[in-house]
């Protein structure tokens, strides 16, 4: 029995619209059908965050919420994470609630008592599909539904994860081995936001992408970057996107393209450049936590 009929008809499946934990659209990419959460960019414009596997090569894709449908299309890809980012075709402000990911979620999510659910949108409305937690493994949640002998459907990928009322992740896939229970594997949430956060702090500033770097090793007596935390900027002449995240105690968390590093004093990120073997370098921190400094080195071709 398919999930989304079995809830349609079970007295005790919940179909309520939630407390704001980021809006459910419905994605149709053609052959492909899921789920996206949207999310507000500094900017004020929304964007929503999906499943790659159900937007890549799509000719077409739309969004659906209670509102309406809308065309968007393909802005960024993490293909080794399976998560992509779209765009209003024509920019949407409205129905776009901040995320509220708690800074213990991993504690929440590890707690055997959790009350965990599924939410996905079906047309004008959201359902929310009761799950059990039943492990978590460093990034992902493994979840499986309560209902005996339902089946998750293929246009939940995408769906949203809230154990006991909170924003805890992404559903990316689903699988039944040797006819056991069906499991879902979620991303979640925290490490999701880490992911993506640089395309949600507004547009990158302009860099340093037409300015020749210096030789690698060269000292310089003024920083060539000094950025502030949740700053992005363009580095290169192939327009790389470099973005400071996070300051911890001896290290930074940033982003290249979208792709979460860390970086201590002294680490080097190369980018793309045609004038050479370039990279960002992290020199040092001025004040501990906000202020960041770096320097753009390159060994010519």
């Amino acid at each position: 029995m398919n999930i989304r009929s079995a809830l349609l008809s079970c007295s005790w499946a919940v179909i309520v619209a939630l407390p704001a934990q980021a809006q459910v659209y419905a994605l149709n990419a053609g052959q492909q059908a899921g789920q996206g959460l949207a999310r507000p960019r500094s900017a004020g414009d929304c964007l929503i965050v999906a499943p790659l596997h159900v937007v890549r090569n799509a000719r077409r894709i739309t969004a659906t919420d209670e509102t309406g449908t809308y065309p968007v299309r393909l802005a960024r890809e993490y293909e080794g994470m399976d998560v992509a980012i779209l765009a209003f075709v024509q920019p949407r402000t409205s129905n776009c609630p901040n995320w509220n990911i708690p800074a213990d979620l991993a504690t929440r999510i590890s707690d055997a008592s959790v009350s965990a659910v599924l939410r996905e949108r079906n047309e004008d409305i959201i359902i929310s599909t009761p799950v059990w937690v039943e492990r978590v493994e460093g990034q992902f949640i493994t979840v499986s539904p309560r209902i005996v002998g339902s089946q998750i459907s293929a246009g939940m990928s995408g769906a949203q994860l809230l154990v006991n009322g909170v924003f805890a992740g992404m559903v990316l896939s689903a699988d039944r081995a040797d006819g056991a229970r069906e499991r879902v594997r979620v991303l979640r949430s925290d490490l999701l936001d880490r992911l993506v956060r640089d395309a949600f702090i507004g547009p990158p500033v302009e860099g340093v992408g037409n300015r020749p770097p210096p030789r690698l090793g060269t000292a310089s007596s003024e920083p060539d970057l000094l950025m502030s935390t949740g700053q992005s900027v363009i580095v290169g002449d192939r327009n790389t996107t470099f973005a400071v995240l996070q300051a911890f105690t001896s290290d930074l968390a940033v982003a290249v393209n979208g792709e979460a590093r860390e970086m201590k004093p002294g680490t080097r990120i190369p980018f793309a450049d045609s004038r050479g073997e370039c990279f960002i370098i992290y020199l040092r921190s001025e004040d501990g936590w906000t202020r960041h400094v770096f320097a753009i080195r390159c060994n010519p071709r």
